[in-house]
């Protein structure tokens, strides 16, 4: 039950070797961690509404105590339970054993299904924050010849001027937090790693 990871080579000794999982999870290297918010708090994220979600303003208590005070351990939110080890593993290895029903053992294919299928609801919105990250990023561009002509007082209509410019502002929200919400979702589903697209 206590396993150990290693970083050290031959003939080094380094305070990195430790056992992954002991019984007292608060030490670590010697050093005792307080949980005194530990497992007990919900994440913020967890209680956020869609707006919340959407503009990471449920991480403004996090970065007000930043501004303050170096932050402790005890200062950090706990994941929330989709996110943990937790909450994933068991989905993810229902969708495993559902893949080898047949008891023929895990190969690659039944691998890659059974860690889509496991997180392909945090896919889908990650490509449709992508989708209107795209979409948002051509309205610029479309709308530039007809804020020219505006400008050298081509006028089609009287509030002309007050629509482009809400239209450049309402185009530039949208990707700015498409983007955002995007590259969270891939951190999020862990997908981020060397795949910004």
């Amino acid at each position: 039950m206590c396993t150990a990871t290693s970083l050290r080579t031959e003939g080094e000794d380094t305070i990195h070797e430790e056992p992954l999982q002991k019984g007292d999870s608060r030490v670590s290297n010697g050093v005792e961690f307080s949980n005194e918010k530990g497992v007990d708090t919900v994440s913020p994220y967890s209680n956020a509404g869609i707006f919340s979600r959407l503009t990471f303003s449920w991480m403004w208590p996090l970065i007000a105590a930043a501004t303050k005070k170096p932050l402790d351990l005890t200062d950090v939110p706990q994941l929330d339970s989709h996110d943990s080890v937790i909450g994933a593993f068991p989905k993810f290895k229902n969708r495993l054993e559902s893949a080898d029903s047949e008891g023929n053992g895990v190969t690659s294919l039944k691998l890659v299904k059974a860690l889509f299928f496991s997180a392909w609801k945090d896919i889908l919105w990650t490509a449709l924050f992508a989708f209107m990250y795209t979409m948002a990023l051509y309205v610029g561009p479309y709308l530039i010849d007809p804020f020219v002509q505006y400008l050298n007082r081509q006028r089609e209509f009287k509030a002309e001027g007050y629509l482009l410019v809400a239209a450049f502002f309402v185009a530039k929200l949208v990707e700015c937090l498409s983007q955002r919400r995007r590259l969270f979702k891939l951190q999020q589903v862990d997908l981020g790693k060397g795949l910004y697209w």
